[in-house]
């Protein structure tokens, strides 16, 4: 900062003995009137978060920031109008707030300042809404139904949508850069996930905060509760409250609730959800003991479900590699163990995938939705001495039963049977008019 002070001092001999942008914006003010003055500032915080893992550093650019908006507020009468923006909220010792200055990045006012809304994503972009639509679903734009396209924008609420800032959890929001890339021309099939448009540099983070967000994934997508009053971000990660304040402000995480006392984070979409079930995937895959070749095959087959000449045969391979890769040394007795692993590893390769329950409200398998299309997946759990024939079929009639929430969507059900003496499927088939099954 006292480099750009002094490059800017050059050029104005009135302000020589100016040393830090502290000073040398303190001059300027002197001799400003009253009201006089704008001063807009864009990410005022990024200097601290390229400093977060460097304390020594941290403090230096602190101390800076600190003199700087010292000025600021003492001569606040001397502006006009002050807008500063950030993408993390840092203690107040460093920012501060004078008579005239507030905070408005958790009032619901401000709310739809940080994405875009529905109503924002139909309106403001309703003729490319319209051309995605017909491209998904092979059609001319003319002849997109409007259940159509509640079909896509509800895939893209899903994928990058329920984004929220405000202390009233009032405002949802459409992440910009996801929704943008899905809309344009060049979107190409597929959602573009913004946490790995950099080649993934958004996962490479400190250890703590890495555990924080696979532990999520494995707790319905629920973070640790931080008090209002604790909502800032220090260079101590390896203080909960303030790696999860972190995660938050950066997106990682959305507010989920909140009261008057703390706020309740969380993942809230797919892109979310994908960031926290591929870093536990990664730590499973690292340390559970599978072999490199099980482990690369996994990796390389990952793209099962999307393909669209899929067998059972196929999905039989994948799940049961899944079982033993990620599950190693955890028994799996029930469907809704047996669903787990599988729907996380689905979720952080990008999928959207979770389960769906069974008309005896127990889990009855897996669905994999794509906008145009859905795999269901129905499972049942053999135990010793059962007939794998007579779970297949009631795996079929599972599969059946399940209902898709919207009829232009493409269907492909399978069942499943899976062994628990053996842990892994052992028989599986298509369920069309008949079924064709295929044992392992």
């Amino acid at each position: 900062m006292a480099h750009h002070a002094g490059i800017i001092d050059r050029e104005k001999p009135e302000y020589s003995r100016c040393g830090t942008i502290a000073d040398l914006f303190r001059e300027m003010a002197v001799r400003a009137e009253e009201q006089s003055m704008v001063l807009l500032i864009d990410e005022y915080d990024s200097p601290l978060r390229h400093s977060l893992q460097d304390r020594e550093a941290f403090e230096a650019v602190s101390a800076h920031l600190r003199a700087f908006y010292s000025v600021v507020r003492q001569y606040e009468g001397r502006f006009r109008f002050i807008f500063v923006t950030g993408i993390m909220r840092f203690s107040n010792q460093i920012f501060g707030y004078g008579q005239s200055i507030s905070d408005i990045g958790s009032d619901p006012e401000y709310g739809a300042l940080l994405g875009f809304t529905e109503e924002e994503i139909r309106e403001c972009f309703g003729e490319e809404l319209r051309e995605r639509t017909a491209s998904l679903f092979h059609k001319s734009p003319g002849d997109v139904t409007h259940e159509e396209t509640d079909r896509v924008v509800e895939c893209l609420r899903r994928h990058c949508g329920g984004y929220c800032f405000d202390d009233e959890c009032s405002v949802r929001l459409f992440e910009p850069r996801s929704s943008l890339q899905f809309l344009s021309p060049c979107g190409g099939e597929a959602f573009s996930d913004c946490w790995f448009m950099e080649g993934g540099g958004r996962t490479n983070l400190p250890e703590s905060m890495s555990r924080i967000l696979a532990d999520a994934a494995l707790n319905g997508g629920k973070a640790p509760s931080v008090p209002w009053m604790d909502y800032a971000v220090s260079p101590d990660f390896d203080n909960t409250e303030c790696a999860v304040s972190m995660l938050t402000q950066r997106g990682y995480f959305s507010i989920r609730e909140a009261d008057s006392m703390h706020l309740f984070p969380g993942f809230q979409n797919l892109e979310q959800l994908r960031v926290g079930a591929c870093l536990l995937t990664k730590r499973l895959k690292a340390s559970g003991g599978a072999s490199e070749e099980d482990v690369y095959r996994l990796n390389w087959i990952d793209d099962t479900p999307e393909k669209e000449d899929v067998t059972a045969e196929g999905i039989s391979e994948y799940l049961s590699l899944i079982y033993k890769v990620l599950c190693r040394g955890e028994k799996i007795g029930t469907e809704e163990e047996a669903c787990r692993m599988p729907v996380l590893n689905l979720q952080g390769s990008g999928y959207d995938a979770g389960t769906f329950k069974s008309g005896a409200g127990t889990c009855g398998g897996i669905t994999v939705d794509f906008i145009e299309r859905r795999v269901v997946i129905a499972l049942r759990c053999m135990q010793e001495g059962e007939s794998a024939e007579a779970k297949l079929q009631e795996a079929a009639e599972l599969a059946k039963n399940e209902t898709v929430s919207c009829p232009a969507v493409k269907e492909r059900r399978f069942a499943m049977v899976f062994s628990v003496p053996e842990q892994k499927i052992v028989l599986a088939a298509e369920v069309k008019g008949c079924l064709s099954s295929s044992s392992k």
